[in-house]
């Protein structure tokens, strides 16, 4: 199947916009309180073309030191216990 230019174009520009995460859902490994910061895995699992072209599903790392923001005002904030499991 021979493709336009256009159509290379914009199935390339589709591929690299699947790897753009701007918000994820994830699950609290650890939480440092103190810090306040969690270490997360991403529950996104995106299916994946292998090498021997064999649909699998992609495990994202854990991701660590990853700052919590609760909402903050004149010296004060709010905050929420954080436990590990909970979705994030």
């Amino acid at each position: 199947m021979i493709q336009t230019l256009a159509q290379l174009l914009k199935q390339a520009i589709n591929n690299r916009l699947l790897d753009v995460h701007t918000a994820l859902i994830a699950k609290v490994e650890s939480y440092d309180a103190e810090k306040q910061q969690v270490s997360i895995s991403p529950v996104l699992r995106r299916k994946i073309k292998s090498f021997d072209s064999e649909w699998v599903k992609e495990q994202l790392p854990v991701l660590s030191e990853v700052p919590v923001l609760f909402p903050r005002a004149g010296g004060f904030f709010i905050s929420f216990p954080i436990q590990p499991g909970d979705l994030q």
